[in-house]
């Protein structure tokens, strides 16, 4: 029982890890947001703006996409990001003889939201129409990264229960292996 409890805690610290790594990918998710958000209000600001404010909104709006990219490869733990460009999954071992919970990760970049330059495919914002389109394309984005946050959260909760049931189960085999080890041997002798 003992050495049962010894691999149960060992997995605890596994699905713990494998917690904070999801919970990065949740943060990295959120600013992502911010910054999509972000790069449609810049878009919104240039309706029928002069050709010289939409040039240097397309600008700042390319910068501000490859932040997103940027942001999506550092929201990860232990050399593997959930929403990198390239994601990897993730593997929690959640108990002593193996058996692992997979979590999937999800391109999260700028290209992996389909989120396209305003030089390469809205034509620097020159009219309206290619604003429309950027904020449509933004809004798509929008939906996908909270499509993802909710799918991590769910992970995040699993991880949760599976921790909890880890310190539950540990405490009743603690307490059986007690009862075996620590008999009273004139109260067993009688």
């Amino acid at each position: 029982l003992n050495s049962r409890v010894s691999g149960l805690l060992q997995a605890k610290d596994n699905v713990g890890q494998g917690g904070l790594a999801v919970e990065a990918a949740l943060v990295g998710l959120d600013a992502i947001e911010d910054l999509t958000n972000q790069l449609k209000s810049l878009a919104l600001s240039v309706r029928g703006a002069s050709a010289e404010g939409r040039l240097a909104a397309a600008e700042q709006f390319d910068v501000l996409r490859e932040q997103i990219t940027s942001l999506a490869n550092d929201a990860g733990l232990n050399g593997g990001s959930l929403i990198g460009a390239n994601p990897s999954d993730l593997n929690v071992a959640v108990n002593e003889v193996g058996a692992t919970v997979t979590i999937a990760g999800a391109a999260s970049d700028a290209a992996g939201l389909g989120i396209s330059t305003a030089a390469g495919s809205f034509n620097n914002f020159a009219t309206d129409a290619n604003i429309d389109a950027a904020i449509e394309q933004l809004n798509s984005a929008i939906v996908s990264i909270r499509s993802r946050a909710q799918g991590f959260g769910s992970s995040v909760a699993s991880l949760q229960i599976r921790s909890n049931f880890i310190d539950d189960l540990t405490q009743t085999l603690d307490a059986g292996a007690a009862k075996l080890v620590n008999a009273d041997l004139n109260e067993e002798a009688a």
